[in-house]
């Protein structure tokens, strides 16, 4: 609408109805004029807003995660009969701080969910919280560099189980505040090169690889194997037992899970050299045949994964990855007792082909020696320790091949194992029903079609779950 029409007046706020139409100049500075105003006084709104939010945020007296006296966890904001738990370390002699009312909260939650993993069904529960609070997480929390780490770990986690997705503002703030943290501990030079930063970059490492950012995890996993190494050169010593037991397994588990999504990550890992440095050679054999052999059954499941019955050239493929996992199990059995979880990874995959060939093929296949053997590995000395960073790296795995185990197994004291086990992973994913585990079984190998009514039927056994029991 042209402004200088006098027959009319312009339908425009910023334009007088009641003084003389203004010339086309005029309107046009005007406009111009009162749009910057209303722009301005928008910013200033949105930064009150936010500023009375964050106040708010602030001000909210979140109370310290509750259980209830009969041992059961309670997380909420109003409880008839509770206790609190106020866990050691809050008043650790090496935090250089006191935590703040929701700082000390979010540490309490994820100390919680840290129990949950190290909770064994022959330990005490006072002796497993021991050994919690003993383990690498909880030594290096008094680190700066680590505790703001964990606090955006332990933000992360609890708006994920809350579902909370309107906080993402939020958990990006602790997400910035970490990175620096680590940035500066890095901009310290060698001296800043500890554990604890090895610690706190692991565990962005296996956020990067839970919410599959590819990116990121390369960053992380290329800068860790750099800090490790530089660690070495200035020790003049091999990685600390800490990288040695963690890295390892962090590397495979992301590559199970990212590699299909980017075909060039296992050589672009390997020229970091984690694959020389951190694995025996025996145990980089081993690795290297099983990662290939995952690759084929992801590629296999993608095309030829959900037509049944298969056709003689995939049972050929899928006979001839058993034999292949059969040589990396053989050369494993040499390797050091921490590399055993390669064996476990070869021997689920094994019990996952053979059970899909067994439902083609309509033919029944013994697994109960596979099921023993699998728990076998899992029983070693050096697949028990109490790290939680390496629980933490590994428990979608570690639920995957319990799962396959579980399924496979036929005497009873086999089967008990494997089901006390499952229910405590189980716990500690905070899977609330059978789509979550499916989805978390999905992100490796699983094939719905074929394997639902086995785990369907476990679950019922092992988790309270009505839809399990009834389906």
């Amino acid at each position: 609408m042209s402004v200088n029409k006098t027959d009319s007046t312009p339908s425009l706020t910023f334009v007088s109805t009641t003084g003389p139409t203004l010339d086309h100049d005029s309107a046009k500075a005007v406009r111009a004029h009162t749009t910057r105003a209303n722009f301005a006084r928008r910013r200033q709104r949105l930064v009150r807003e936010y500023a009375v939010q964050k106040q708010k945020d602030h001000d909210t007296v979140v109370k310290s995660l509750q259980i209830e006296v009969d041992g059961s966890q309670k997380v909420g904001f109003e409880s008839a009969s509770v206790v609190e738990l106020h866990p050691h370390f809050l008043v650790h002699p090496g935090l250089d701080r006191k935590p703040s009312g929701n700082d000390s909260f979010f540490i309490n939650y994820l100390t919680h969910e840290m129990e949950k993993l190290h909770l064994d069904a022959t330990v005490p529960a006072s002796d497993a919280v021991l050994i919690m609070m003993k383990s690498d997480w909880a030594c290096f929390l008094p680190e700066p560099t680590m505790f703001d780490v964990s606090l955006y770990f332990a933000r992360l986690l609890y708006a994920a189980r809350r579902q909370e997705h309107t906080q993402r503002l939020l958990v990006d703030a602790y997400k910035g505040r970490a990175i620096r943290a680590v940035r500066e501990c890095l901009n310290q030079g060698l001296k800043a090169l500890s554990d604890s930063l090895v610690a706190a970059i692991l565990i962005l490492t296996i956020l990067d690889q839970t919410l599959g950012s590819i990116e990121a995890w390369k960053i992380h996993i290329t800068g860790l194997v750099e800090i490790i190494t530089l660690r070495s050169r200035k020790l003049n010593s091999p990685p600390s037992d800490l990288a040695s037991l963690i890295v390892p397994r962090t590397v495979v588990q992301g590559l199970l899970l990212l590699s299909r999504y980017d075909l060039t990550l296992i050589l672009m890992i390997e020229k970091t050299g984690v694959f020389d440095m951190m694995f025996s050679v025996t145990g980089r054999r081993a690795a290297y045949k099983i990662l290939a052999d995952a690759e084929e059954v992801t590629r296999w499941i993608i095309h030829d994964g959900n037509k049944a019955p298969f056709a003689r050239k995939e049972q050929i493929l899928l006979r001839r990855i058993i034999k292949s996992l059969d040589a990396a199990i053989e050369i494993n059995s040499d390797s050091d007792s921490r590399e055993a979880f390669l064996t476990a990874i070869a021997l689920s995959l094994k019990i996952f082909l053979q059970m899909t060939l067994q439902h083609t093929m309509g033919r029944m296949t013994d697994l109960k020696s596979l099921a023993v053997q699998l728990m076998e590995v899992l029983q070693k000395p050096k697949q028990q320790l109490p790290s939680s960073l390496v629980l933490c790296a590994t428990v979608e795995s570690n639920f995957w091949y319990t799962t396959m185990g579980a399924i496979a197994a036929s005497d009873s004291d086999v089967k008990s194992f494997y089901r006390s086990r499952l229910k405590r992973i189980a716990d500690a994913l905070a899977l609330a029903s059978w789509t979550d585990a499916e989805r978390t079984l999905e992100t490796f190998f699983w094939i719905p079609s074929i394997f639902s009514s086995l785990c369907r039927h476990i679950l019922s056994e092992v988790m309270d779950w009505k839809e399990c029991s009834d389906s």
